[in-house]
């Protein structure tokens, strides 16, 4: 049964060092779905507020911030314990870019 809540765990569960491209291609989109989506969700983390929400208020920047790193790190371990050399992960960049525009963040 696959979380649709966390796209993540397929990754985690399949393992495959060596998915066929268009599997691996199939897990991205899937991902990159979800992360778009997530802008827009309610996050405990920031005290309820939407990563949208949050990147408009100054004094949430820094959790958000701090969210956004450590998925970059989960998605760095998911890699790393599913030795996948590229596995599919968040694309940080992109949620910064939905969330900032093109500030450098």
């Amino acid at each position: 049964m696959t979380d649709d809540a966390n796209p993540e765990a397929a990754v985690a569960i399949s393992g495959d060092k060596n998915l066929p491209p268009e599997i691996f291609a199939a897990l991205q989109d899937r991902l990159e779905q979800y992360y778009m989506k997530w802008v827009d969700f309610s996050i405990p983390a920031l005290m309820g507020m939407t990563p949208r929400q949050a990147a408009k208020d100054p004094s949430m920047r820094t959790a958000l911030l701090a969210l956004l790193q450590e998925m970059e790190h989960r998605g760095d371990l998911i890699e790393q314990s599913t030795k996948l050399s590229a596995g599919p992960k968040p694309d940080t960049a992109a949620i910064r870019a939905v969330l900032f525009g093109d500030a450098v963040n």
